[in-house]
């Protein structure tokens, strides 16, 4: 089941569908405290800017093998289905240091994708405009709600600075990275 512009919830959708998978399976938010993170090959993109977008935030999958991530799973890009780990992270993040001062650097929330899957919670008023209306169509499914029925869709997809500053575990939801430190731990 793929939504666009639902990302967190087609990852959700993705680790539903593996969880008799016996691999450590990751979720990744990619976000920094402006809500502005620069990301390539993205199908929403045109080709002229190399799949260029701005998102508030994005969120992906990677699968771990001994530690090291080996497969991502984005819907958004444009690169295959899967990627190769190395080669997702090489042409997704460039350095692009003019649109880093411009528009931040990116930051990655790592989450374990059982704990993504127990605890994510949107009741999808993120993408209600003023009015009402939708800014783009919701799935045709139940909005997935942790048990207790909160949603915590702005804390679970943000990262602050605060989280930035402490670059661990952000408010008990993943651990905050920067794209440097993620391919130390996990690349």
């Amino acid at each position: 089941v793929y939504t666009p512009c639902y990302c967190e919830e087609n990852v959700w959708k993705l680790f539903e569908r593996l969880a008799r998978d016996e691999d450590e399976w990751y979720a990744v938010v990619i976000s920094n405290p402006s809500r502005t993170a620069v990301v390539l090959e993205q199908r929403a993109g045109s080709a002229e800017n190399g799949g260029l977008v701005i998102w508030d935030y994005h969120v992906i999958a990677f699968r771990a093998i001994g530690g090291k991530a080996d497969l991502v799973l984005d819907l958004d890009t444009r690169l295959s289905f899967p990627t190769p780990a190395s080669t997702y992270f090489s042409r997704t993040f460039l350095p692009l240091d003019l649109l880093r001062q411009q528009f931040g650097e990116v930051f990655l929330k790592v989450v374990e994708a059982k704990q993504y899957v127990r605890e994510f919670s949107s009741d999808r008023s993120h993408m209600r405009l003023p009015d009402g209306r939708w800014q783009s169509p919701p799935p045709d499914y139940p909005c997935i709600l942790a048990p207790d029925g909160v949603g915590r869709f702005e804390e679970q997809m943000s990262i602050t600075s605060e989280d930035v500053a402490r670059r661990r575990e952000a408010r008990g939801w993943g651990t905050v990275l920067t794209l440097e430190e993620f391919r130390d731990r996990f690349l």
